[in-house]
């Protein structure tokens, strides 16, 4: 991590700068003297606009520029399995939760630019770690190290990457051009993973929410080696090879994707699908596609994905109308209705389904968007087992962006 701030601030450097920090002429005795460093430029507030009330902040220098960037996103979640209601205040989102960072870039030569990111999560409400009866654990504070890699660009060779960062297959199941992915996405066990489901003669089960819903999106994020194709005709491929290693898991993955966009008129088309191998008996395939009717605003969002077991198999359907216009002078608004449909996700022969109602008011100036939904989970065992009441999540939040 020091190596790659150290990158970041030698990237700032004018070229003459940044040869004398590196020792001048050569001989080890040329230090940086006051009137060098006072060319290092100084952070400066920049992007104030009468359209944001948030400014861009950034150290830059011609073309070289670190810039800090952030959210915040946070839930109000009430659930009930049936027999009972839980409340959870400020409950994060495992999709897109708070996150603070910095993002640096930097031209070299022959066409090539360098760049990379550091990248904080912190959940101190973690989805995954809610239970019913809320015990009070959901305030422990959790920062997760999210990015920390550099990459290299040629508009002809395209994008290198190395370190921590998304693989290849990450966010292929999320394409979405509803304006609603803040609060309704395949991965409809956003906000209530760790939550358990009811069983018919009203004791707690221990299947939870997250065990049997997944939007089998890729591999996530590693320690890794990634490229990038440029992209030709609207189409690019990508594919890295990693490992968990924050985790300690010293399991080598790898993956490969293929991802289209076009914009036309009057439809944008957004799609992606890809191939992973998160295990040595077990192979994914996961993809997502959205089409936005922009004179109506409105769109059809599909996702897709298998797991592949020696001696199983577990896949879903995901499917999303929306509907999205300028109502109001001061953001959009936007309006889904979708359905979840697994089958044999982690237990054979079980059925899992979900079906929600969401809707999200931008707030441009602020940056910020209001969410509600609700939510349905409904799961099926296997003929013979035990039965389950459905579970019902209504969540209202905001999301804010600097």
């Amino acid at each position: 991590m020091t190596g790659l701030l150290l990158v970041c601030a030698l990237a700032l450097l004018p070229d003459r700068v940044r040869a004398q920090a590196d020792g001048g002429d050569g001989d080890g005795t040329d230090l940086p003297t006051a009137g060098v460093w006072d060319k290092i430029p100084r952070p400066r507030i920049i992007g104030f606009t009468e359209d944001s009330f948030f400014p861009v902040i950034r150290y830059e220098n011609g073309d070289r520029f670190i810039e800090f960037y952030g959210q915040i996103n946070k839930g109000f979640l009430t659930y009930n399995d049936g027999v009972q209601s839980d409340q959870y205040n400020f409950v994060d989102s495992d999709v897109s939760g708070t996150r603070g960072g910095l993002t640096f870039q930097a031209p070299l030569t022959d066409g090539w630019t360098s760049g990379g990111r550091l990248e904080y999560g912190l959940a101190p409400s973690n989805a995954g770690d809610l239970t019913q009866p809320r015990d009070g654990n959901v305030d422990r504070v959790d920062p997760k190290l999210r990015h920390a890699d550099v990459w290299v660009r040629n508009p002809d060779l395209g994008r290198f990457w190395a370190g921590q960062g998304a693989m290849a297959s990450d966010g292929v199941s999320g394409i979405d051009l509803s304006g609603t992915g803040v609060v309704a996405s395949a991965q409809v066990n956003d906000r209530t993973g760790g939550l358990f489901f009811r069983r018919s003669d009203d004791s707690l089960s221990l299947v939870a929410v997250g065990d049997v819903f997944t939007d089998m999106d890729g591999l996530g994020r590693r320690t890794r080696l990634r490229y990038d194709s440029p992209r030709i005709n609207g189409f690019d491929f990508r594919t890295s090879i990693g490992q968990d290693v924050l985790n300690g898991d010293d399991t080598t993955v790898y993956d490969a994707a293929v991802t289209y966009r076009k914009v036309t008129e009057p439809l944008i088309y957004y799609a992606a699908v890809a191939a992973s191998k998160p295990g040595d008996d077990w192979f994914r395939l996961n993809g997502s596609a959205s089409f936005l009717h922009t004179p109506s605003g409105t769109s059809l969002t599909m996702a897709a994905g298998n797991d592949r077991y020696r001696d199983r198999s577990g896949r879903f359907l995901y499917l999303k109308l929306g509907y999205e216009q300028e109502l109001f002078s001061f953001g959009s608004t936007a309006l889904s209705v979708d359905g979840y449909f697994g089958n044999d996700i982690t237990v054979e022969d079980s059925k899992s389904r979900s079906y929600a109602l969401s809707a999200v008011q931008n707030i441009d100036y602020y940056n910020t968007e209001l969410y509600v939904s609700l939510r349905s989970y409904d799961f099926r065992g296997p003929p013979g087992s035990a039965g389950y009441q459905t579970g019902t999540a209504f969540l209202t939040g905001f999301r804010v962006r600097f």
